[in-house]
């Protein structure tokens, strides 16, 4: 069985955390999370932005959204942690006249970043699993 399919994420609160446990899963283990799993991937996200771009009137017409996602993988048998790792992402967006249309850009930059942070957090699993066989 491929170590990485045989993972199940653990819940994550919030719509951001709802979007990067979907992610992990996509990359993780396609059909969904396993029957029979062996592991628990345990995921905490700390996002904040900063405003980057100023109008003369000190409005803010770009910003930064960074988020961390600090992760630990558990063996369920025996609760073991065996791997934890920090990876960060950000991503730029504009601020816009319209609130809608700066939430929207806001949403698009969470998810490239939540899109960066899912496809790193699989690589580190990935490496740790290749150069750790008898976990």
């Amino acid at each position: 069985m491929d170590e990485l399919a045989a993972i199940r994420i653990a819940p994550l609160s919030d719509r951001a955390g709802q979007e990067m446990h979907n992610l992990l899963r996509d990359r993780l283990n396609p059909s969904g999370q396993p029957s029979a799993p062996k592991y628990q991937l345990e995921v905490r996200l700390t996002e904040s932005i900063r405003e980057l771009a100023f109008e003369s009137d000190e409005t803010a017409t770009r910003a930064d959204l960074s988020i961390i996602a600090n992760y630990r993988l558990v063996r369920i048998d025996n609760e073991k942690v065996i791997s934890t790792g920090r990876s960060r992402s950000i991503s730029s967006y504009n601020i816009l006249e319209r609130q809608f249309a700066s939430t929207i850009s806001e949403a698009d930059a969470r998810s490239r970043t939540l899109r960066d942070l899912a496809d790193d957090i699989r690589i580190r699993l990935g490496a740790y699993f290749s150069s750790n066989r008898e976990s």
